[in-house]
Order: C-alpha cells, then structure tokens, then sequence
C-alpha cells in the first residue's frame, strides 16, 4: 500500500467511525429505548429487551475497538509523514549549508588575497621585523566528502561537521582580515612618524635651532631611517622621539 492509499483509508476508517457513533448516540437517545430502560418488564417484553440490550452493549464494545484500530491507524500513517518531512527539512537545511561552504570558502579566499597584497606592498616599505606573519592559504572544503552523508540522509550526523566547517572559514576569514588591517597600521604608522618629524623640525626652527649641528645630526639620522625602504619602524620611531626630546631639552636651557 502505498502511503497515498493508506492515507486515504485512514480518512474512509474516520468517517466510518464518525458515522457508528452519530448512529449510537441516536439510538441511545432515542425515546423507545429510554421508555424501555425505565420501565418494569416481565415475560417476553423482558427477555426481549434483555436481548436487545446485550446487542446495544455489544456495539459499544466493537465501536470502542473499532474508534481505537482507527486511531492507531492514523497515527501509523501521520508518524512516518512527519518522519519524511522532519528529514526533508535536515536535507534542504544540509544542502543550503553544504552550498554556503563553497560562499564562505570563497569569502575567507579573497580576505587572504586583500591581506597577501597588503603585505607584499608593506614588505617592501617596512622591515621584516615588524611585519606580521602572513596565515597560510586555506584548503578546499571537502564539498564532495559532505555530499555522501548527505545523500545517504545522514543529516545528523553531517551537521557537525559543517559547524566544524564553518568555524574554520569564519576563523581564518577573521585572520586574514586582521592581517590586513596590521600591515596597514604599518604604513600609518610611517606616515605618522614622518609628520611628526616634519611638524618636529618646524618646532626647532621656531626655536631658532634649526641648524644646530647635534639636532640637525637627530633629524638627518631620523629622516633616513623613515625614508629608507624597507623602513626599521622601530628604529625609526626612537628616532623621532629622540629628536622630539632633544628640542623640548633646548627650548628649556633657552628659557
């Protein structure tokens, strides 16, 4: 029987049902049987009635027996209905998910790409000291590995790699995005120590120290280190700090 048919007699059984029992209560209500049940019956009225009555009770017993098998009968055909569509519902969530991999994967990709060429144009400005570790590359997901769980409908079983999955890409995407933004802050920072240099020296002319051969030696020795690629940013900033400090040392003796 296929599932069609025994949904349909599942409904032909219910109406059935529903049909003995409006009988039932008809004949229970009726106005000669309660006459009967509330009268004093003797001789054959009474074996009459007797036998009625054991007949009644009877159909009560096999509408209770009957109204159970029904029920259990739409219940046999109602629980594999909401079994196939619960994994009807895993299998299209798998696939969404399963096809969202290939999105996320290409997602964490082009961060890596936007963060390798940071890097490279900052390598060839700042010291490899300073630079942080560009992360490797990321693997392929394993797209037709997932594609045999899932159509063997092994969804609950599947759905924990996919979050495994999906951790690793949002992961390394979030690695690679950071790298991006450090290697940035690389260059800022030069740029920085550039205009405070510049917004330095400007200071010492107002000082009327422009030319004093021990700052003019600070500012040469920092404008090379800043200026220099690949630049030692950290040599660089001591550099400007010291020159920064020499002025703020001259403008006091000056006072």
């Amino acid at each position: 029987m296929t599932r069609e048919q025994a949904a349909a007699a599942v409904e032909a059984a219910t109406g059935e049902r529903a049909a003995i029992q409006a009988n039932l209560l008809d004949l229970e209500g009726s106005f000669g049987k309660r006459l009967l049940a509330g009268a004093s019956l003797s001789g054959e009225t009474k074996q009459r009635w007797d036998t009625a009555a054991a007949a009644l009770a009877g159909l009560r017993e096999i509408y209770t027996a009957y109204s159970a098998a029904a029920g259990r009968l739409r219940e046999q055909v109602t629980t594999p209905g909401s079994r196939i569509s619960e994994l009807a519902r895993l299998r299209d969530g798998a696939m969404r998910r399963i096809s969202g991999l290939a999105a996320a994967a290409a997602a964490a990709r082009a961060a890596r790409s936007d963060a390798a060429a940071a890097w490279q144009r900052a390598a060839a400005r700042i010291a490899a000291p300073a630079l942080p570790q560009l992360p490797p590359d990321i693997a392929d997901p394993p797209l037709a590995g997932l594609e045999a769980p899932a159509a063997a409908g092994r969804w609950t079983r599947l759905s924990p790699e996919l979050d495994r999955l999906d951790r690793e890409l949002a992961t390394a995407r979030s690695t690679y995005m950071d790298t991006e933004r450090a290697v940035v802050a690389l260059l800022a920072r030069r740029d920085e120590l550039r205009g405070l240099l510049d917004a330095y020296k400007a200071k010492a002319a107002r000082l009327g120290a422009a030319e004093d051969p021990a700052l003019a030696a600070r500012y040469d020795r920092a404008r090379e280190l800043l200026w220099s690629a690949p630049c030692d940013l950290e040599a660089a900033s001591e550099a400007v700090t010291g020159y920064q400090q020499a002025i703020l040392a001259m403008r006091g003796q000056r006072r």
